[in-house]
């Protein structure tokens, strides 16, 4: 067959040599693929092989049987079995453990009232502001009734002054009065305080004087002399005695030129003009 068969090659020439080699490789390559799909194919789901349960069984030897009996045959549990059984016990036997839920504190909503202090009686019967203004009211009082006192007195020796310097009290009535008024005395007396006081709250007003410039000096006095016109006016000023500190001798001048005008002499009057003297002190005039 082979002699045939190479002849067969020979004789057909390269075309059917050509078709064989192609036919020869192509089997061969279809072999060589299955083959290699058979080595590295994978199983993608083995199948799984389950083994069977063990069990040990252990032969007791018997006794020998009784007669008319039969022969009791033991069977013994395997050990596997036995925890089985234990663990389902166990399991069974555990006590369920309850949760405690934690006592929340409930928080009532009444307020508890806030005691007051109680305030100390000494506290309120010893207020130093009230201490200190009912001491002031005291002072001011004490100098209300002596500038009252120095008021009154200062009053009394003007009007003496000015009737000493009209000539005396004379004594009845009608020209028989003091010289320069005419009228009773009482009528004069009275004329002349008025005017006195008068005198004195118009000069007041222009007076100032500061203590602490005099070197505290309260002892400080001056006697000025004025001369008053029928209409009021003061023409003159000079000094019968000067207190020796030239601010306090100059601040009591100007209050009497600033002051100017005086109100006109008292009706009945009859002379032209009217000298008096004040006296100067740190207080006022006196």
């Amino acid at each position: 067959m082979m002699m045939n068969a190479d002849g067969l090659l020979l004789n057909g020439g390269g075309e059917d040599y050509r078709n064989f080699f192609r036919f020869f490789a192509i089997s061969a390559a279809c072999h060589i693929l299955f083959f290699l799909v058979l080595v590295f194919a994978r199983v993608d789901d083995p199948v799984r092989r389950i083994r069977p349960g063990v069990i040990n069984v252990d032969l007791v030897s018997m006794p020998a049987p009784s007669a008319g009996g039969s022969p009791a045959v033991t069977t013994t549990v395997a050990p596997a079995v036995r925890e089985k059984q234990k663990n389902k016990e166990n399991i069974q036997s555990k006590p369920k453990v309850k949760k405690s839920i934690p006592k929340v504190p409930v928080i009532s909503n009444k307020t508890t009232p806030i005691e007051k202090k109680k305030k100390s009686l000494k506290k309120e019967t010893f207020q130093p502001t009230k201490v200190v203004d009912s001491a002031i009211a005291e002072m001011e009082k004490k100098v209300e009734q002596a500038e009252s006192q120095s008021y009154q007195k200062t009053m009394e020796r003007l009007a003496e002054q000015v009737k000493n310097r009209t000539g005396g009290q004379g004594s009845g009535e009608g020209s028989g009065g003091a010289q320069g008024f005419s009228g009773t005395g009482v009528q004069t007396s009275e004329i002349l305080s008025v005017y006195a006081a008068e005198i004195y709250s118009y000069i007041s007003k222009n007076w100032s004087f500061n203590e602490q410039l005099a070197d505290g000096n309260g002892n400080l006095v001056a006697l000025l002399g004025i001369k008053i016109m029928s209409d009021g006016e003061i023409r003159d000023v000079w000094f019968d005695r000067k207190s020796g500190n030239t601010y306090f001798d100059e601040q009591a001048r100007k209050a009497v030129l600033k002051t100017g005008y005086l109100p006109p002499l008292p009706k009945g009057f009859n002379k032209p003009f009217l000298e008096i003297g004040l006296r100067f002190t740190p207080s006022g005039i006196q």
